[in-house]
């Protein structure tokens, strides 16, 4: 029983080392996928802090665009409204000079003029 006892310490000590080699073996590999992880996991960092400061660069330039158009639109309010008000104030001009006689003779005498004037130089031509 002696030979056969030594013989199951011999298998219990040999399944023991091939126990500890596999793990080790077993870190050893876990600590490779954890480095190759953390290079991958550092590249895809470069990438999205590349993409976030595009990203930043963006969003500034689509402020400045927004800023630039909401002054444009102020100043194309501020001439809309300045020339509806001439154009009211040129329809109320002419309703007074119509409105008169002597304004209607007056009006009828410039175009008289100015087709003449035309007429003359077309003549020329």
């Amino acid at each position: 029983m002696d030979s056969v006892g030594n013989v199951l310490l011999g298998v219990i000590a040999a399944a023991l080392v091939a126990q500890a080699v596999a793990t080790v073996a077993l870190l050893v590999g876990a600590r490779r996928a954890a480095l190759g992880a953390s290079a991958r996991m550092d590249g895809l960092e470069r990438e999205l802090r590349s993409c976030l400061q595009r990203l930043s660069a963006v969003a500034d330039d689509l402020s400045r665009v927004s800023e630039r158009a909401s002054r444009q639109l102020s100043e194309v309010e501020t001439t809309i409204a300045d020339v509806s008000q001439r154009v009211r104030r040129t329809g109320e001009a002419v309703e007074r000079a119509a409105s008169r006689p002597a304004g209607l003779v007056a009006a009828a005498v410039v175009f008289a003029l100015a087709r003449r004037y035309v007429a003359r130089f077309a003549g020329q031509a």
